[in-house]
């Protein structure tokens, strides 16, 4: 399904390249995917002064979850990717469960747009009937 993250940040001291991000882990802890807003954002970078609230939103698809409960955390830094001050970060900051039942394999599934098949006519090789 269609996704829109929404997170809101208000800053508490002066930043001058603001850096928002989330990931989404199983139950152990394993990082399955996630984002920040380093990318969209490094050619003009957000500044935020003292008090500044600033709205984030991301928007995706969600990929299919083997049913059981996901941990959402987020992250707030200065910086650049490389090289950056973590101001804030909240593990678990929202839990998610998923009940979806049609993981076919692997640690989360992809919304399959479709699945087709196309027969080849076998013209006298191998296999055919003489």
């Amino acid at each position: 399904e269609r996704v829109d993250l929404r997170l809101r940040v208000r800053a508490l001291t002066a930043i001058r390249s603001l850096i928002v991000g989330f990931v989404i882990k199983d139950r152990q802890g394993q990082p399955l995917f996630g984002d920040n807003s380093y990318l969209t954002y490094r050619a003009a970078p957000i500044a935020a002064a003292p008090g500044d609230v600033v709205d984030f939103s991301f928007q995706f698809r969600m990929p299919v979850l083997p049913a059981g409960d996901y941990a959402l955390s987020v992250a707030v830094s200065d910086g650049v990717q490389e090289d950056h001050v973590m101001h804030q970060w909240v593990h678990d900051a929202m839990i998610l469960v998923s009940r979806a039942s049609s993981v076919a394999t692997g640690l989360i599934g992809i919304p399959m747009l479709g699945i087709s098949h196309s027969r080849i006519e076998n013209k006298g090789g191998e296999g055919a009937e003489e």
